[in-house]
């Protein structure tokens, strides 16, 4: 791998110093390393970055240096060439970045070797469709890692849904809103709502309603690809 792109939590000082850290560490090696314009670091570290477009279309490897909340940012840049991510845990939370600050250059050198596994996770393909039409004015389509939610507003009123499984009607409910999660996505919003915790590999949808009157008998799960 000679192209590494390094999405960073700027708003913490630890994570800042790793980023300046794995970047000289990288560029020692021979690689071309790169970060995103809008990921504002201290001027006088004086690191390179390019736009959001060009760093989806260089970086052959993308390392994440925070909590999951920047592994997910770092996700929607790999989603359209799959580029695998490297997640370095400096947040509270670290379901998906796994390696520690302690083994991570031992987990780079691993990656640099092509001595490494890529674990698959599934993803959420979302569209907005009025009167069974596709409406093209709101982008083709919106892919999440963690889940769709669809909530009613602060003074709005109660919405009511309909769970519709290849063309079958299975579930009709109301409330205030519907986490549409992945396997990944179940730690998330989806389990502070009363969602269940589902194995990171599997491959299944968990819909969780929000605030439903019978939110304990609607949790739906459904296989992917339905």
């Amino acid at each position: 791998m000679k192209n590494i792109g390094i999405v960073s939590n700027n708003e913490k000082q630890e994570a800042i110093e790793i980023a300046r850290e794995i970047y000289n560490y990288l560029v020692k090696k021979g690689n071309n390393v790169l970060l995103i314009e809008t990921d504002k670091m201290p001027e006088n570290y004086c690191l390179p970055s390019v736009s959001e477009e060009e760093f989806s279309a260089k970086n052959d490897l993308i390392i994440a240096i925070g909590g999951d909340g920047t592994f997910l940012r770092a996700s929607k840049y790999s989603f359209k060439r799959e580029i695998p991510i490297l997640g370095i845990n400096v947040g509270s939370l670290g379901f998906l970045n796994v390696v520690d600050t302690c083994n991570m250059y031992s987990a780079i050198d691993k990656v640099l070797k092509d001595r490494y596994e890529i674990e698959e996770r599934m993803l959420l393909e979302g569209k907005f469709f009025k009167n069974d039409k596709l409406l093209e004015n709101t982008g083709l389509s919106y892919l999440a890692l963690n889940e769709f939610a669809i909530t009613r507003s602060m003074l709005g009123k109660i919405i009511k849904f309909e769970i519709i499984v290849n063309g079958m009607s299975i579930k009709n409910f109301a409330a205030d809103g519907i986490i549409i999660s992945t396997p990944t996505g179940s730690t998330a919003y989806s389990l502070s709502a009363g969602g269940p915790i589902v194995e990171p590999k599997s491959e299944i949808i968990i819909i969780t309603p929000c605030m439903s009157a019978y939110t304990t008998k609607q949790k739906c799960n459904s296989k992917s690809g339905q």
